[in-house]
């Protein structure tokens, strides 16, 4: 019901009812907190955010609104060892990596920050088979937040021509072997991860 009123003193009402109500319930702490950061409140924001992270703390909407509120709040350092202790576990989780990167280059730690990327993209080298889209991604990601916008084009350009060459050349092998299927499967493949990249690229910048 919060949801659907007009004002956000509506909305907070129903939302404190509902947290008395039941308060082990995290999804009117998850409202709650999201309605104080459009009010750019995110000192009360965090309150609740942690406590909707607490009751679900596998919900990666909470935890990733808890994460932006701390960042708002600058709590680098916190955050910084967060993500690394993440990293830790798995060290090919690019939405950490990413997070991670976020931070760094929001402290100022820019040269932390390319060293870290570094490593990351040298993990997923190390891995084989790797498409060229993944690489590009991680090093357009880093140019994106650091606000280099040079790079990000000279990146887009590479790699473009990198993923063209190689479907070429994969294309033309299919042609011709007589094999329609191949050729067909490799035309939605490419489209598929040309389209999840320039999906995360345009969430990151959403």
């Amino acid at each position: 019901r919060g949801r659907l009123c007009i004002t956000r003193k509506q909305s907070a009402d129903y939302f404190n009812r509902a947290i008395k109500a039941d308060p082990k319930n995290p999804y009117p702490h998850f409202a709650t907190a999201y309605g104080l950061i459009s009010a750019g409140r995110f000192d009360d924001a965090r309150t609740y955010a942690l406590a909707a992270c607490e009751l679900d703390p596998y919900h990666d909407q909470m935890a990733a609104q808890l994460f932006e509120v701390k960042l708002a709040l600058k709590e680098y350092d916190a955050l910084t060892a967060e993500m690394k202790a993440k990293l830790a576990i798995e060290p090919m989780n690019m939405d950490n990596h990413t997070s991670l990167l976020r931070v760094l280059v929001a402290a100022g730690k820019t040269a932390d920050a390319r060293r870290a990327n570094q490593q990351y993209i040298k993990q997923v080298e190390g891995i084989g088979q790797t498409r060229p889209a993944i690489l590009g991604i991680m090093k357009s990601t880093l140019a994106y937040f650091l606000g280099d916008s040079n790079r990000i084009a000279t990146l887009s350009t590479e790699e473009r021509q990198s993923l063209s060459l190689a479907q070429s050349i994969r294309f033309i092998d299919g042609r011709e072997s007589g094999d329609p299927e191949q050729v067909g499967q490799l035309e939605r493949t490419e489209k598929a991860w040309d389209n999840a990249a320039n999906m995360l690229l345009l969430g990151l910048a959403w």
